[in-house]
């Protein structure tokens, strides 16, 4: 699978997940992820660039499956989505290199689109710079 372009979204609303993909795959190769579980599974064996999670999950929240992330693939962006964690939470998980950014919950779509295609335009891989 080439890597081009993908997004694994990981949300436990299932809701979430359907609206992401339907306003994201004309311009993304969306890939959905219920949870931290399914989305490891996919992560150790697709070639995914870009993770967007959402914080408050249940069993494993998206910083805990970012902090694996970290440990198990520097190269994949991490970005937070959150409605409900403090700013100052964000910023130390930026400075920590567990997340490379986070995005307000609910988001604007128009905005949540414009970050996402800056990020592929400027390529990925320099968030990593």
């Amino acid at each position: 699978m080439s890597n081009k372009n993908h997004i694994l979204f990981v949300d436990d609303e299932a809701g979430n997940r359907l609206s992401f993909k339907a306003y994201f795959r004309r311009k993304f190769s969306i890939l959905l992820a219920p949870d931290a579980v399914v989305a490891k599974a996919m992560l150790q064996v697709l070639s995914i660039p870009l993770v967007l999670s959402d914080q408050r999950m249940p069993g494993t929240s998206g910083l805990e499956l970012f902090a694996w992330l970290q440990n198990y693939d520097r190269r994949i962006v991490r970005v937070l989505a959150s409605g409900s964690t403090s700013h100052e939470d964000k910023e130390l998980a930026v400075e920590k290199g567990i997340i490379h950014a986070w995005v307000h919950k609910p988001w604007n779509v128009l905005e949540l689109e414009k970050k996402l295609t800056g990020w592929y335009a400027a390529g990925v891989e320099n968030f990593l710079s």
